[in-house]
């Protein structure tokens, strides 16, 4: 996954993760590191280390920003973060993003594919 995005496109994603996790804690920097690492991104990063101290500003977060396969993505990545900890801020968060993405074209809804562009 780390060469299909640019690192701006990842820090983006990863900001998406992070803001789920500060839903309702400090976000777990394992949960993070784990996401961070699977966009390619290194936790030693000043911007990861950034997201671990305060929630992302809010146009780091912004869904029409995305690509519809980065949405794809990203609801994937903030679903894998929150597994087993969903509150019902989490919940609402991921509610919105699901809604607020980009729009997918007909052809690609119809396949099924979550990460076709």
């Amino acid at each position: 996954m780390n060469k299909s995005f640019s690192e701006s496109d990842r820090r983006r994603i990863l900001a998406f993760v992070a803001a789920f996790l500060w839903a309702d804690f400090a976000p777990d920097a394992r949960r993070l590191g784990a996401a961070a690492k699977e966009l390619g991104l290194r936790v030693q990063d000043a911007a990861v280390r950034r997201l671990l101290r305060a929630p992302p500003r809010e146009e780091e977060v912004d869904p029409a920003r995305l690509s519809p396969r980065a949405h794809a993505v990203t609801v994937a990545l903030c679903k894998q973060a929150i597994r087993g900890r969903r509150s019902l801020a989490t919940f609402e968060l991921l509610t919105l993003l699901e809604e607020l993405g980009p729009q997918r074209t007909r052809s690609t809804a119809d396949a099924g594919s979550p990460v076709a562009a």
